[in-house]
C-alpha cells in the first residue's frame, strides 16, 4: 500500500515548478498530459496511452466535434469516471464546447497539479473556474490502494 502524504509530497517536490511545453514529454517541459504520464509511470509503475499516439492533435483535443479524449481515456485504458475525487484521480477539464481540453492529478485537499501556458507544473486549488471546467474526475482501476 502507498503512503499518500509522502507519495504527494514526493510529487510535489519533484515536479513542481517544471515548464510548460506543448506536447512534451520529460522534465525539460511537460504539458497537462505529459505530466501525468511521467507521474504514472515513475511514482505508481503504471504506463498509460500517450495522447500523441491519436491520429491527429484536432481528435485529440475534440477540435473536430467529437469527444474523442474521454471516450478513448475510459475505454482504451480501463478507468473509470466518478463524480467525488480521490488521490490520483485524473481531472479533465472542458472548453467552453464542453469538450476535453486539459487535465491534472487530483492530490487532496481539493487540490490539484497541473502543467499549463506561462505557470508551468502548479498546484491549484480546485474552486471556482476549474470547478466549473470540471468534466469529470477519472481512476485507474488497476491503481493500487493508497492510504
Amino acid at each position: 500500500m502507498l503512503d499518500k502524504k509522502m507519495l504527494e509530497k514526493e510529487i510535489i517536490d519533484e515536479y513542481l515548478g517544471v515548464p510548460y511545453l506543448h506536447l512534451g514529454r520529460n522534465k525539460k517541459g511537460f504539458d497537462c498530459w505529459g505530466i501525468i504520464i511521467d507521474i504514472f509511470r515513475k511514482k505508481l509503475d503504471i504506463k498509460i496511452f500517450d495522447l500523441l499516439d491519436m491520429i491527429t492533435y484536432k481528435e485529440m483535443w475534440g477540435y473536430d466535434g467529437e469527444d474523442d479524449y474521454v471516450k478513448d481515456y475510459s475505454h482504451e485504458m480501463d478507468w473509470q469516471k466518478f463524480d467525488n475525487p480521490k488521490f490520483l484521480d485524473i481531472i479533465l477539464f472542458s472548453n467552453c464546447k464542453d469538450v476535453p481540453n486539459h487535465a491534472g492529478i487530483y492530490l487532496s485537499k481539493n487540490k490539484f497539479l497541473h502543467c499549463a501556458g506561462k505557470v508551468g507544473a502548479v498546484v491549484t486549488k480546485l474552486e471556482k473556474r476549474w470547478e466549473a471546467r470540471a468534466n469529470g474526475f477519472y481512476r485507474c482501476r488497476g491503481l493500487k490502494d493508497v492510504n
